[in-house]
């Protein structure tokens, strides 16, 4: 499998990681051993290694920012944090959403017993109506 690459400078790799890909193992992982990783695909591919500087779950698709020094992941991380870039997730859900609503749960950190301050604000783009049963019915405007 070829990782695509959307960007590259001196510091910094963007690529766009499929959906069922690990970005890495842990030690807590339950994966295949005998699976690569997104890290070690670009380290085959690129002959260096790189550093993830947020993270993607393996089910999740989309842009994922690496560092290509150990020393840059910080301030990458620091933009985050100042919101100098911001993540915007795509999603097609089954069910109902509603036009727009805004939900703070926070997530948990490294440590289980620390939690950060999380905002997901959802604005439905688009609508269709398939002609597939779903069940059971669950509306996300009844979630909180």
């Amino acid at each position: 499998m070829t990782v695509e690459v959307i960007y590259q400078d001196a510091y910094c790799l963007v690529v766009a990681k499929p959906n069922n890909l690990l970005v890495h193992h842990g030690y807590h992982a339950r994966n295949k051993s005998d699976e690569q990783s997104l890290l070690q695909l670009l380290a085959s591919q690129h002959g260096q290694r790189f550093y993830p500087v947020h993270r993607l779950d393996r089910k999740t698709s989309g842009i994922l920012l690496l560092a290509k020094k150990t020393t840059d992941v910080a301030p990458f991380q620091k933009l985050f944090t100042t919101k100098d870039i911001q993540k915007t997730y795509y999603g097609v859900v089954r069910g109902f959403a509603p036009d727009s609503k805004t939900i703070n749960s926070p997530v948990k950190g490294r440590d289980a017993r620390v939690y950060k301050e999380a905002e997901t604000v959802l604005t439905r783009l688009a609508n269709i109506r398939l002609d597939i049963p779903v069940n059971p019915m669950i509306r996300l405007d009844t979630v909180s």
